[in-house]
């Protein structure tokens, strides 16, 4: 994108800063073939690891158990933070990720399975936990059970309200671009 094109967004530090991680200025990036290969497997990349980590931490959660909590928690708050930070930065460009390609039924099904099985993943991790005495870290560790169990229900209760908006959105058409 030149800088006639560049929006006014390209201001913002949040742009910037993503533009630096991105290493978005690189001479790679002027060969157009060059920068449409890389955009494509990026995504093929992103994908991977939007449906790759949930199922690396539903599996962790139902072999370990309660000592797979922290970590899994730790993966996920990656998982969450590079989405964010995808939507966030498509967003500031006024681009809608699903404004074309609805979320199609077998891709929904699928994801709501593998959330499914996460959650009851973090609920049985979290009834596992053994936690006695009266120490802080012990009184810690219980209320970050009950906080994971309390969390994977309104977790599923979040997924069905986006799931139940994805299909009004899917009935209407296409959102109309921005002006």
């Amino acid at each position: 994108m030149s800088s006639e094109d560049a929006p006014e967004t390209l201001d913002s530090r949040f742009v910037r800063v993503a533009a630096a991680v991105g290493d978005l200025g690189s001479p790679f990036y002027e060969e157009e073939r060059d920068r449409d290969v890389w955009n494509e497997a990026s995504a093929v990349g992103f994908q991977a690891l939007l449906w790759g980590l949930p199922l690396a931490v539903t599996a962790a959660l139902w072999i370990g158990g309660a000592s797979a909590l922290v970590p899994s928690g730790l993966v996920l708050l990656v998982w969450i933070g590079a989405g964010a930070l995808v939507l966030g930065y498509v967003r500031r460009f006024d681009v809608d990720p699903n404004a074309r390609t609805p979320f199609l039924a077998g891709r929904r099904a699928l994801w709501v399975a593998v959330m499914g099985l996460l959650g009851t993943g973090v609920v049985r991790a979290a009834l596992d936990l053994e936690v006695t005495g009266t120490s802080m870290a012990a009184s810690f560790l219980r209320g970050m059970g009950q906080g994971a169990a309390a969390t994977s229900g309104l977790l599923v209760v979040v997924l069905v309200g986006l799931l139940i908006r994805d299909a009004l959105r899917t009935r209407r058409g296409p959102v109309p671009p921005r002006d």
